[in-house]
């Protein structure tokens, strides 16, 4: 009995319609890189890390002397 109930609910999942259909435009953002072959959320990333290493070697360096 669990197998026929298994099927006929297979079979439901089968005949179901998408009652969504979505599409996007793409425009190929997303994939486009800099010259250093970094998307922009990289390079975002990049930036804020880099600009926050050199606070912190600032603040290091002026501890120290």
């Amino acid at each position: 009995m669990e197998q026929k109930s298994n099927r006929s609910t297979l079979s439901r999942l089968q005949e179901s319609k998408n009652i969504v259909d979505i599409r996007y435009q793409q425009t190929g953002e997303a994939s486009a890189t800099n010259e250093l072959g970094m998307r922009e959320m990289q390079a975002k990333v990049g930036y804020t890390y880099n600009a926050s290493m050199k606070c912190l070697e600032k603040r290091v360096v002026s501890s120290e002397g």
